[in-house]
């Protein structure tokens, strides 16, 4: 669906003309990010909400059921209430297995040229939900992990 520009879930603040638009939905469609809905002028809008700050609470529980290293890690680095840059990348870096130091320099190098991100590269603060989306698609890709008909994880 989302090759052929349909969406999973009806963003009213993602434009299906943004060029990371599949990787939001894919991304949402996990369960790692959920969307709300919001009432505005008596109109409903369901918002993806793309510059709001991640907080550990809203993703490690999905986090955890969809990567068995996923415990190890959040056990050994205690994040606090909101995720930041460096734990994003700590994270990748365990689950992907890159060295760390690589990881931040390939980040360095493509933050802006790459991915487009508006924030500068900055590790110790929040990371934005777009940022979250876009890196965890490209780098751990939850939405290929195989699911059965109730939505559980087939490991």
């Amino acid at each position: 669906m989302l090759d052929f520009k349909g969406y999973l879930l009806p963003f009213d603040d993602i434009n299906p003309t943004d060029s990371y638009f599949k990787a939001i939905q894919q991304i949402a469609a996990t369960g790692l990010l959920k969307g709300k809905q919001n009432i505005a002028d008596g109109r409903a809008q369901f918002l993806f909400m793309p510059d709001s700050a991640v907080t550990t609470a809203e993703i490690k529980p999905v986090l955890s059921e969809l990567y068995s290293r996923a415990f190890i890690w959040f056990a050994n680095n205690k994040p606090a209430g909101q995720f930041t840059v460096a734990n994003l990348l700590s994270f990748i870096s365990e689950i992907t297995l890159t060295e760390p130091k690589n990881l931040k320099s390939i980040m360095l190098r493509d933050w802006k040229n790459k991915y487009k991100f508006s924030t500068e590269f900055d590790t110790e603060r929040a990371v934005t939900r777009r940022e979250f989306a876009i890196l965890a698609n490209q780098y751990i890709n939850p939405f290929s992990r195989a699911v059965d008909l109730n939505g559980r994880v087939i490991n």
